[in-house]
């Protein structure tokens, strides 16, 4: 039995200095079918090799490591994301958990899957999608990329005093509810009622601080969803405020929470406006936990028809759960209300110096 032939030998065939010269097998040189037949299959291999070589060693993108920018490559599924850029030491908490610092902006944690920013003081903004991680680089998902981080890390800046800002932005305050719509009534507490006090205290911080305020309503009355965020839109609001209490089946949930609009809602407005609206969100919720609510549920992301509709930068906050009884003894307190009010105006005026 003589000597064979190996299988990527017989198919690509031996180096050779030119297509022409001695042909090993006795096929002869010329036009013969079965050695145009080869030509082709060899060069179809080579050239699948070359295509194979380009995907697995690519694309590319940019990180920085010690001062100096490195190609690193990225894999799928990172490929569909953006590259964090690099410097960033990770450590391992569990096998899929784990956090690295974001400068500027605070940590990624990931836990079970769920990855979120977190600053120092605690407070959170939930992603969308997992972070990948692709050798000793990391990275978000597109949409958590372009819709939230990118926005939001051109907005953290800070002017140095209110009177450096040339114009204050107006603010349309929302209560929640009203009217025939009581909304969460729990041990005859009625969430309307809760919102409207919130929602007139917020008001008057903000206005001891010169800016300009509106309200959906100002006293017991339905207001549609709809034409609440028309409002929004039709006086070209610097921000939408809607003012909430929350309430679940069970007793056991607590804390605030700051939801902002859906990513899919998120694609038809600006960058400018999608940046507005995270560091809303985020300003709002610091305040709140700081000395306020021990209990911080995060910055969300939600499909509310408020938030959806509304064209300018809008957020929804939830003060607690009326389903709670901690929480609803601290809703039930006037002094409470007037903190929480003074704590909304205070993120409101730090989110506003962020843009001069």
């Amino acid at each position: 039995m003589g000597k064979r032939t190996p299988m990527l030998l017989r198919l690509f065939g031996r180096p050779r200095s030119g297509w022409g010269g001695s042909d090993p097998e006795g096929e002869g040189v010329g036009t013969s079918p079965l050695r145009s037949f080869r030509l082709k299959v060899r060069l179809f291999g080579w050239v699948l090799l070359a295509i194979l070589f380009v995907l697995w060693s690519g694309p590319w993108r940019v990180s920085e490591e010690e001062g100096q920018e490195v190609p690193i490559p990225m894999e799928e599924p990172a490929a569909n994301g953006r590259q964090i850029r690099a410097g960033n030491r990770v450590k391992l908490l569990r096998e899929d958990d784990f956090h690295f610092n974001l400068p500027a902006l605070g940590q990624v944690i990931v836990q079970h899957g769920v990855a979120e920013i977190r600053s120092a003081s605690g407070s959170f903004l939930i992603l969308e999608e997992p972070v990948f991680q692709t050798g000793e680089s990391w990275s978000l998902g597109a949409q958590d990329y372009y819709g939230t981080l990118a926005p939001w890390a051109g907005m953290r800046r800070r002017a140095r005093t209110m009177d450096a800002m040339d114009v204050l932005p107006t603010i349309l305050l929302d209560p929640g509810h009203g009217g025939v719509d009581s909304g969460a009534v729990v041990a005859g507490q009625e969430e309307k009622r809760l919102c409207l006090d919130l929602a007139e205290w917020t008001g008057y911080w903000l206005e001891q601080m010169g800016f300009s305020v509106s309200w959906t309503r100002r006293e017991d009355r339905y207001v549609s969803l709809g034409e609440r965020a028309r409002m929004a839109n039709r006086m070209k609001a610097g921000l939408f405020v809607s003012l909430h209490c929350n309430a679940v089946d069970s007793s056991q949930p607590r804390g605030v929470e700051v939801y902002i609009r859906s990513l899919s809602s998120s694609r038809g407005v600006s960058d400018d406006v999608a940046g507005r609206e995270v560091t809303a969100g985020w300003e709002i919720l610091e305040r709140l936990g700081y000395g306020l609510s021990p209990n911080i549920r995060g910055v969300r992301r939600g499909n509310f028809q408020v938030l959806r509709e509304a064209e300018v930068p809008a957020v929804l906050v939830e003060y607690g759960f009326l389903s709670h009884p901690g929480d609803r003894a601290a809703l039930m307190d006037p002094c409470y209300r007037t903190r929480a009010g003074a704590a909304t105006a205070l993120a409101i005026r730090d989110w506003a110096l962020r843009f001069q």
